[in-house]
């Protein structure tokens, strides 16, 4: 394996840990916003717009994680 390639991997890795902690926030983020709702913070109607939000950020982190799994191998 060539420096440059140990470096993308790391990059990679690197990339993937700050993914998952990212997904992480969107959780707790979901969760606050529930607590909220239920707190009457929110209408309903705000909690769907922001829970779309969360879901396809969500969606995207996902998307992204799994083409570095694909890249590390490890898919």
């Amino acid at each position: 394996m060539t420096t440059q390639t140990t470096e993308s991997k790391a990059l990679l890795k690197i990339r993937y840990a700050a993914l998952g902690k990212a997904f992480e926030d969107i959780r707790k983020q979901r969760t606050n916003l529930l607590s909220e709702l239920r707190n009457g913070v929110l209408d309903v109607n705000e909690y769907r717009k922001e829970i779309q939000k969360l879901v396809e950020r969500g969606n995207e982190i996902r998307t992204n994680i799994e083409l570095i799994e694909i890249q590390l191998g490890v898919a």
